[in-house]
């Protein structure tokens, strides 16, 4: 049976669709109406089962072949679009995961303050150093120079030097052993001034109390620092402790700390 084929015209044969020498359909198309496989058969045979026009399931054939075409093509841009646009993404990240942190530390020594930088690199909540600190010069206050005057700390570069406050990557505050002693800015500016005041107002009192404060903070900057932060604290806003009261609360700290090895003790 023959019948007038459709126009192929907009969909000509290619590897999707291949004929022998005779002209017979070599690749397995399935009939459009029934499902009969029309291999062998003649582009303007009909079906032998329902007698469909075979160049007409050819025609649906190509179609879907060439849909499915374009979609592998569409999906195939689209990933790679997909992985442009993760690898700028990914970059922009890195990029922004060079933090610099700034941060402060303090002599135990000579009780100068001094500021530091350096670059780091946190991508995916780990940390990585990409530069050594970076120290500014050490800077005294009234107060340490106050207790320069009386004997017990030296102006010098030299010592050791720990954490007070360090501005973490994003904004995070990190805070050092030394940040209480120094909170206000004790050993800095702010009630640096005060203190001096209060010494000269109280000068029993500061006799006692400055040569235990920098005992303490030399021992080991935990214990050690935070008695020191107690006796601050204990004489802040003008009330102070008796002379007896403070004298006893030295005494029950040195007993203390004589059972906590000292920072130079551990290492």
């Amino acid at each position: 049976m023959q019948v007038s084929p459709p126009n192929l015209g907009a969909f000509p044969l290619d590897e999707t669709v291949t004929l022998d020498d005779q002209g017979r359909l070599q690749t397995e198309v399935r009939c459009q109406r029934c499902g009969y496989n029309l291999r062998t058969q003649l582009l303007d045979a009909a079906c032998p089962e329902c007698g469909r026009s075979v160049g007409e399931s050819v025609v649906s054939f190509k179609l879907r072949a060439q849909n499915k075409i374009e979609r592998t093509k569409a999906l195939k841009s689209l990933a790679k679009s997909g992985l442009r646009i993760t690898i700028a993404v990914l970059v922009v990240y890195l990029l922004l995961s060079i933090r610099q942190v700034r941060g402060t530390e303090i002599s135990p020594d000579t009780l100068r303050v001094r500021n530091y930088t350096f670059w780091t690199f946190v991508p995916f909540g780990t940390n990585f150093s990409l530069t050594s600190p970076s120290y500014g010069s050490s800077r005294g206050s009234p107060l340490q120079e106050h207790l320069v005057e009386r004997g017990l700390v030296k102006n010098s570069e030299n010592g050791r030097w720990w954490l007070c406050s360090s501005a973490r990557p994003f904004n995070r505050l990190s805070k050092g052993p030394m940040f209480n002693l120094s909170y206000g800015g004790r050993f800095t500016n702010g009630e640096s001034t005060q203190w001096v005041e209060w010494s000269n107002a109280h000068p029993q009192l500061a006799d006692e109390l400055w040569p235990a404060v920098v005992e303490f903070v030399r021992h080991d900057p935990l214990v050690g620092v935070g008695f020191a932060t107690q006796l601050l604290h204990g004489n802040e806003n003008q009330n102070s402790m008796t002379l007896e009261e403070l004298q006893e609360e030295i005494s029950r700290m040195r007993k203390v700390l004589a059972t906590v090895p000292s920072e130079d003790e551990q290492r």
